[in-house]
């Protein structure tokens, strides 16, 4: 008989692991006969940043070293891995012992298994005020691995633009261990119709999603009792790598049977690492170079000193919840590798046929923070991981752990929002649902001190960090509009045409000198249509305020009939 088993490749830590299975494997697959387990092989030695062809390349040159190294009949391939390097496999005992003996091959463990980490939370978190001012998510896509979805849900319904499922036994909807296309991430299991509506929900049967306007990649790895291998899991990881790069960022409200201390995959004794963190680790650190965080649930077992994986993995944003009053949930695992909490208890969402029901767990706290990083990075897609998680963290909410000093920082959707305006340089602006990409408000010479808000910027007259207008009673800004960007991750701005034409909107202020100067300035700054190159931009603009706003409106139609709007809040205050 025969025994499936994975295999994940990794380079070899600093005091190698003494033996590369635990003891009683061996005498299991001589009993059993059929044993399934995960084996991990050596990371290829790639610079960091290495090309994901290249990646791909070599990790498919490790897996076929391994199974040239077992003999025919005692190796059968189930599953291999392509940006990772890990393959299931079923081996004889013969065939097990060979891979003991391949140099290439360095953990074997036993298959694992885990399953989801089980009114409207949002105003405790300021994002009803957030989507009061705009911020939905819009141009945003994330990726959700969970049990599925029902994308006839009135909630999510036209928002879930791709479907794949990894399930093993036979439990995709098509009978069998994958599935693609419409209709593979097919669910009648509440947990992952639930945490995509915490996402995304639009807030038309159910409370609002946190970025209700966010499309939806989803991915099954649970099957309809809510369990699932952690194999899939890692399958689906690989999957988003290799074929949806416009993924931004990926939810696993998912937590594992086991838990760990600290960061798993770095631990003090070299023999307490397996084989699936180490996949994890190796997914999220590829996928953490492209600036696309994962954020993973702690798990929900009441754990002081130890959370679930993925969550324990170094490079993901591990998730713990809070209760209803905004403090620490008495379930909530957590340890020093949480990195943020957020509600998750008694949460309101989207269930099976179009219902709504209430769920409580580190699932619905992970979806929480998962839709808050959609918001930030529709209002600026170019930030990094880095920066996503610094922001959320320094902007949260201070609150207590369970024994001092232990402290954790709770999200703050609008706080977040407003650093990132403040703090970053927006690639695209905000007000059009294309993301801005035909046509943008920008600041030639942003001041870093001057406040900026949702959608513009506010100065005090006679202020020098920002005010560059010398006159009393009125403020000047230092603007300039930038065309046609093309940013591969937002579908609508993966395209360059030309601009065919283009309108300014400005509300006049009587009549006056200022509005002919601003008329002028702005006349005098901007390219002439068409504007065939990719990202021009015009040359810098003084535009000047009375005290008062005013508000901007850029409007842009390309040659292929896409049209694009960015609107500009302009606020000048009293001289003090």
């Amino acid at each position: 008989m025969v025994v499936a088993v994975a295999v994940v490749a990794i380079a070899a830590p600093a005091h190698a692991r003494p033996r590369k299975f635990a003891a009683g494997l061996r005498s299991q697959v001589a009993a059993e006969g059929s044993t399934t387990v995960f084996v991990k092989l050596r990371k290829p030695l790639l610079p960091r940043g290495a090309h994901l062809a290249a990646k791909c390349d070599a990790v498919a040159a490790t897996q076929s070293r391994v199974l040239a190294s077992v003999p025919r009949g005692d190796i059968h391939v189930e599953r291999r891995f392509d940006s990772i390097a890990a393959m299931t496999v079923t081996v004889t005992p013969e065939g097990l012992a060979a891979l003991e003996a391949d140099p290439d091959v360095e953990l074997i463990d036993p298959m694992a298994t885990g399953g989801g980490a089980l009114g409207n939370n949002l105003p405790l978190i300021r994002g009803d005020v957030a989507h009061h001012r705009g911020l939905a998510g819009f141009g945003a896509t994330v990726a959700i691995l969970d049990s599925g979805v029902e994308v006839t849900h009135p909630d999510v319904a036209g928002r879930v633009i791709a479907q794949r499922c990894f399930c093993r036994p036979n439990c995709c909807p098509n009978g069998q261990d994958q599935q693609s296309g419409a209709g593979s991430a097919t669910t009648m299991q509440s947990h992952g119709i639930h945490v995509t509506g915490i996402v995304a929900s639009a807030g038309i049967v159910s409370s609002p999603g946190t970025a209700p306007a966010t499309k939806i990649v989803s991915v099954k790895v649970l099957d309809e009792d809510n369990r699932g291998f952690l194999a899939d899991w890692i399958s689906g990881l690989d999957f988003v790598i290799l074929d949806r790069p416009d993924v931004q960022a990926i939810n696993m409200s998912l937590a594992s049977d086991f838990t760990y201390p600290g960061y798993c995959d770095k631990p003090d004794d070299p023999n307490d690492l397996n084989s699936f963190v180490v996949a994890f680790a190796e997914a999220i650190e590829t996928l953490r170079e492209r600036d696309v965080p994962v954020f993973a649930a702690a798990g929900n077992i009441g754990a002081n000193f130890q959370i679930s994986a993925p969550s324990c993995v170094e490079d993901a944003i591990a998730i713990g919840a809070t209760d209803a009053a905004g403090n620490l949930w008495r379930g909530s695992n957590v340890s020093q590798a949480v990195d943020l909490i957020a509600p998750g208890v008694a949460i309101e969402s989207d269930g099976v046929r179009g219902s709504v029901l209430r769920l409580t767990g580190t699932s619905m706290s992970t979806g929480f923070s998962t839709g808050t990083a959609a918001l930030l990075l529709a209002m600026n897609p170019a930030l990094t991981v880095d920066q996503l998680e610094d922001t959320l963290k320094r902007t949260g909410v201070q609150i207590p752990g369970r024994q001092a000093p232990q402290t954790f920082r709770r999200v703050d959707i609008l706080a977040a929002a407003n650093d990132v305006w403040r703090n970053t340089q927006p690639l695209l602006g905000g007000g059009g649902r294309t993301s801005d990409c035909l046509v943008s408000w920008e600041f030639a010479a942003p001041s870093a001190t001057a406040e900026r808000p949702i959608a513009g910027a506010t100065c005090r007259d006679g202020d020098t960090s920002c005010d560059a207008d010398a006159t009393p009673g009125r403020c000047g800004f230092d603007l300039q509009t930038c065309f046609n960007h093309v940013d591969g991750r937002l579908p609508e701005c993966g395209t360059a045409s030309p601009i065919q034409s283009y309108t300014i909107g400005t509300p006049r202020s009587g009549g006056d000198a200022l509005d002919a100067a601003n008329a002028t300035a702005l006349r005098n700054a901007l390219p002439q249509v068409p504007i065939n190159t990719p990202g021009e931009c015009s040359s810098p603009l003084r535009f000047t305020v009375p005290v008062g706003t005013k508000l901007i409106t850029l409007r842009a139609q390309a040659t292929d009939g896409r049209k694009d709007s960015d609107r500009l809040r302009l606020t000048c205050r009293p001289a003090q």
